[in-house]
């Protein structure tokens, strides 16, 4: 456990082919596509929590189901933006951790 706990790299980068550089670009580039997955399915959730008018306190932002959801979009980026802004990650994990887990 000592050990692990001083290593500078990933683990799995240390036997890597061709190069280590290739796990780190992959773990990069798999963050970002959950990140942007999560930023494109949220909205559409939302729409269709509100086009089922579960939350009526959120009707101003209900659009019609067949359209994109741009005001959706601006809410979801909104909420995601002050939460990463907030710097304190560990406060915010276990919300969206029920979010998933309930859907």
């Amino acid at each position: 456990r000592a050990k692990l706990k001083n290593l500078k790299s990933i683990v799995c980068a240390d036997v890597a082919w061709p190069h280590p550089v290739v796990v780190q670009i992959a773990v990069l580039l798999s963050t970002l596509g959950a990140g942007l997955q999560s930023l494109t399915g949220a909205p559409r959730l939302l729409q269709a929590i509100l086009a089922d008018e579960i939350l009526p306190i959120l009707s101003i932002f209900a659009e019609d189901p067949k359209l994109e959801p741009r005001k959706t979009l601006v809410v979801t980026f909104t909420i995601a933006f002050l939460c990463v802004m907030a710097g304190n990650l560990d406060i915010i994990t276990p919300v969206v951790t029920m979010f998933f887990l309930m859907f």
